[in-house]
This record gives C-alpha cells, sequence and structure tokens, in this order.
C-alpha cells in the first residue's frame, strides 16, 4: 500500500514539474519574447508621453505664476520701458607707428 501512495505522489509531482516546464518553454520562444518585449516598449512609449505630458502642464502652471508674479501684460512689464542706450561712436584713427627699420618705404 505504501508503494502505491509513493507512485502516485511520484507520478503526480512529475505531471507538475513537466507542465510546469512546458509553460516555461512556450513563454521562451521567439515569437512569445518578441511579443512581451514588443508590449514592454510600448508601455514605456505610453509611460514617457505621459510623463512629457505632465511634465509640459507644470512648465505652464509654473509660467503663468512668474508672468502674473512679474506683472507682464502682453509681452512688456510693468515698470516704464528702459531708454534705449545711445550708440557708440566710432573710434578714432589710429596713429602712424614707427618707421620701419630699413628707412623709408618708398624707393
Amino acid at each position: 500500500m505504501r508503494r502505491l501512495l509513493w507512485l502516485g505522489l511520484g507520478l503526480a509531482l512529475g505531471a507538475l514539474v513537466f507542465r510546469k516546464a512546458t509553460h516555461i518553454a512556450e513563454r521562451l520562444t521567439p515569437k512569445r519574447l518578441v511579443s512581451s518585449a514588443t508590449s514592454a516598449l510600448a508601455e514605456l512609449s505610453e509611460a514617457i508621453r505621459d510623463f512629457a505630458a505632465d511634465v509640459r502642464d507644470g512648465m505652464s502652471e509654473h509660467e503663468s505664476a512668474l508672468r502674473e508674479a512679474a506683472e507682464l501684460d502682453g509681452g512688456r512689464l510693468g515698470a516704464p520701458p528702459v531708454p534705449p542706450v545711445p550708440p557708440v561712436p566710432p573710434a578714432p584713427p589710429a596713429p602712424a607707428g614707427p618707421e620701419p627699420l630699413g628707412g623709408s618705404s618708398t624707393p
């Protein structure tokens, strides 16, 4: 009777191990791996898009708060405009340098 019990347990355990091994082998087929990688990349892409949208929303809110704090109205600062800086006058001509070592430059 004991031998029959151990035989039954061995068969049941063998069947479970075989089913588990078959399941793992099916998951590791190239077709299944490509499908799994594709779905993982699609999820990653969606997460990146969601993150970028959240960043844009936050930037927009922050920009609105900064514009309100700086009292920007149509792109102009609330303070009076600063007068333009006058142009710099042209530089005077350079003074003549010393004579070249060989005397005059004309023959």
